[in-house]
């Protein structure tokens, strides 16, 4: 790898960096959740890697707007149950792989147990490639 394609990697990541922290501090500011999901939750991010963010508001007209280095994914309390018994992948991901990064420690906790259950009820393990059904698994399917 060149030396110029590093050190320009690595401004890109003290860029996003720096962008992802007022995001975050804006957020953190009128949230009652924000949670932290995917690679950089993993810890296996990439230079190119962004900020998947769950934001979780009182209301659903409190949307946050598309925010360069981060994907933000707005849900209500209400629509967040309601995607969990859905099976949304997504929100399966960041409430069960996710890091708080600010808001009410109870109300994630809550999140995580009902995923739980869900996981549990449903069969659902997860696999390299995504959620799938134990069940399947079992009478030899996939």
């Amino acid at each position: 790898m060149s030396t110029n394609w590093v050190n320009i990697s690595r401004k890109l990541s003290t860029l996003k960096e720096k962008e992802f922290e007022a995001i975050k501090d804006e957020l953190c500011g009128d949230s009652l959740l924000v949670i932290l999901f995917g690679s950089r939750a993993r810890g296996e991010e990439t230079p190119l890697s962004d900020y998947d963010l769950l934001v979780i508001k009182k209301r659903r007209g409190d949307r946050v707007v598309l925010k360069w280095p981060a994907q933000i994914f707005n849900y209500t309390v209400d629509e967040v149950f309601e995607e969990l018994s859905r099976l949304n992948t997504l929100v399966l991901d960041a409430v069960l792989e996710g890091r708080l990064l600010c808001g009410d420690e109870q109300l994630f906790e809550k999140l995580r147990r009902e995923a739980e259950k869900i996981v549990e009820k449903q069969w659902l393990r997860k696999s390299e490639t995504g959620w799938i059904s134990r069940a399947v698994l079992r009478d030899g399917g996939v």
